[in-house]
């Protein structure tokens, strides 16, 4: 149950829909309409939640009033394969069939809802993190803010060679599945949260290797390209995060190509940032920012923090959040950009010539077939 704290307003109640994924798939969402619209609003806005992997939109239906947000329509989607969605998992999916399903998801809001894309904000965790970034790189959409709470661009596998295994194991069997290695109690340290997640029946715990390397493989391109990305972006960075690694959240941070960016760091905190323990004293919710009126010297970390409910309104009030030193210092020197792209030169070397005899990988073939479909968005839009 959130905590009362931080629950000014009346709890919502989420109705349950389904919306159709490109394939023709039913896929299930929440819905919870708006119950405190402002008469001076000019449009409808909405906040869309996207969850870890293994999990469902149950999982992060307390952020509907924590966040304190009664003006807003929240959404949240139970991803192919998980949750209500479990049975759409069908065909093999890879990585980018669920960033599709996003697109299409946020295509639904628009056109049933009446929503632009413009007055909608991402919130996503873990892997959602991982596929709200690629939607926004690959497909460009002009979403209000995209906020990534411990995205997982590199998963921690403790066996050893561990990938090389899967990738070996992926060419003999196309649909092998592995169980997930993670306990409750090295997710969070609050003890009703690690309760509901052992008993919660609708816990996905084997996943895709097609999607596992997958991921791995996507992180890679989104990260080395993410000065692509212009969308107003915040990252929320567990501290003591045994699942993923922090140096590729931080790469991303400091590669983010837009100039209205903040990174938090919460010290102490596992993988579940969103639901952790004693939350509503650390507040994360008060670090979920962004104010239209920042100078672009944003970009390293110089900021006002205010709370989402009056950043997104545009309104310009201030909030007390502690910023992280790493968020003050100025991204490294010349010489690293220097490296990073004499990296990509001959990294585009080595894809012309793979080209030129053949044999390219379906993998690499995925920066143009993404880059394409950003420029058509683009130009449409």
């Amino acid at each position: 149950m959130p905590t009362a704290s931080l629950v000014e307003n009346k709890m919502r109640t989420a109705e349950e829909r389904y919306f159709d994924a490109a394939d023709g798939e039913k896929l299930f969402y929440r819905y919870w309409a708006a119950t405190d619209r402002q008469p001076s609003a000019k449009a409808a806005t909405a906040v869309v939640l996207l969850h870890r992997g293994h999990e469902h939109s149950g999982r992060i239906m307390h952020l509907v009033d924590e966040l304190n947000l009664p003006d807003y329509a929240m959404f949240g989607w139970d991803a192919r394969g998980h949750g209500r969605s479990r049975d759409a998992d069908v065909g093999n999916p890879t990585l980018s069939t669920f960033v599709n399903d996003l697109d299409h998801f946020v295509r639904h809001i628009t056109s049933v809802h009446g929503i632009a894309v413009e007055n909608i904000a991402v919130i996503a965790q873990s892997v959602g993190g991982v596929l709200a970034a690629t939607w926004v790189h690959d497909y460009a959409p002009k979403i209000r803010c995209l906020i990534l709470a411990t995205p997982a661009f590199k998963v921690k596998l403790y066996v050893p060679l561990a990938r090389t295994g899967l990738k070996l194991a992926s060419h003999f069997n196309d649909k092998l599945h592995v169980n997930s290695y993670v306990r409750a109690s090295a997710l969070t340290h609050d003890p009703e949260r690690i309760a509901s997640y052992q008993s919660d029946p609708l816990i996905q715990r084997p996943i895709s290797v097609k999607v596992l390397l997958g991921l791995y493989s996507t992180a890679d391109r989104i990260i080395d390209d993410a000065g692509a990305i212009q969308t107003p972006t915040q990252m929320l960075i567990s501290g003591k995060d045994w699942v993923v690694y922090q140096k590729p959240q931080h790469r991303f941070f400091e590669r983010l190509g837009s100039t209205v960016k903040e990174r938090h760091v919460f010290d102490g905190f596992y993988h579940d940032t969103l639901g952790e323990k004693d939350r509503h004293l650390r507040r994360p919710y008060r670090r979920l920012s962004f104010c239209s009126a920042c100078s672009p010297n944003r970009r390293y970390g110089r900021r006002c923090s205010m709370p989402i409910n009056a950043a997104l309104r545009g309104t310009n009030s201030t909030g007390s959040a502690s910023h992280c030193l790493r968020c003050r210092r100025k991204p490294s020197p010349s010489r690293s950009r220097v490296f990073r792209w004499g990296r990509q030169v001959v990294s585009r070397m080595v894809s012309a010539w793979d080209l030129k005899r053949g044999s390219i990988p379906a993998a690499r073939s995925t920066t143009c077939t993404a880059t394409a479909r950003r420029e058509s968005h683009l130009s449409a839009s």
